[in-house]
């Protein structure tokens, strides 16, 4: 599958509650493969998601993909359905009224074989069997395993994840995390990581970013 590839650079200043306190204020580049980003509630996490993904648009700064401008502050701005960035939320958000094969269907870009490969994706991720059911009948695994299904099958050049498992038990969580890490290593693109699970983010990402109010507090390597 075609890969736009490369790291991922970022230097934002997200809007806060007054111009002197901005909700994100970081300089920071994810590289490929997993990197986990952690703070306590209000550190800006999920608005540096946002921002990335192109949801919020920031005061200033640049972001970048693989070399390709996404936003910078003297006025270029690719919108959120062209940056080409896979972001998965926890809670899901998958539609109520399709089965799980047509929900990952939906992220497939415009093809005639859309339904091969949402089951294809289906299968990778170990949901292969709910195929022809709705996001109601699934369990809390399977429809995390559908919305990474979702994500990826869109062919994303970045991988966004606001704390996709949190909701789970501490096996399943760890299973999924596994999962996860395999699978982005397999696809040689960068994810960003969003958890308050300490042990998830030292086993399972190459870095661990710390944000605090808005700004980054520290970052370390894998095991550091």
């Amino acid at each position: 599958m075609a890969r736009e590839g490369g790291a991922l650079a970022v230097r934002v200043r997200v809007a806060g509650p007054t111009a002197e306190r901005p909700r994100v204020d970081v300089d920071v580049s994810f590289g490929v493969g997993l990197t986990a980003v952690m703070g306590p509630s209000g550190a800006g996490k999920t608005s540096l998601l946002l921002a990335i993904a192109g949801l919020v648009r920031p005061l200033a700064g640049r972001i970048t993909l693989g070399g390709s401008v996404l936003f910078d502050g003297s006025g270029s701005w690719v919108p959120p359905h062209r940056r080409r960035m896979a972001l998965v939320f926890q809670h899901l958000a998958l539609f109520p009224h399709l089965t799980a094969w047509q929900n990952v269907a939906y992220g497939v870009p415009r093809r005639s074989d859309g339904r091969d490969r949402a089951r294809e994706w289906l299968a990778r991720t170990r949901v292969a069997h709910v195929a022809e059911r709705l996001p109601s009948t699934l369990s809390g695994g399977e429809a995390q395993r559908v919305a990474l299904a979702r994500a990826l099958a869109a062919e994303p050049g970045a991988l966004l994840l606001d704390e996709p498992f949190s909701s789970l038990d501490g096996r399943l969580r760890l299973a999924l995390g596994d999962e996860l890490k395999d699978l982005v290593e397999a696809l040689q693109i960068p994810a960003v990581l969003v958890t308050h699970h300490l042990e998830d983010a030292q086993r399972l990402a190459a870095r661990v970013v710390e944000l605090e109010a808005g700004r980054l507090r520290s970052e370390r390597p894998e095991g550091a």
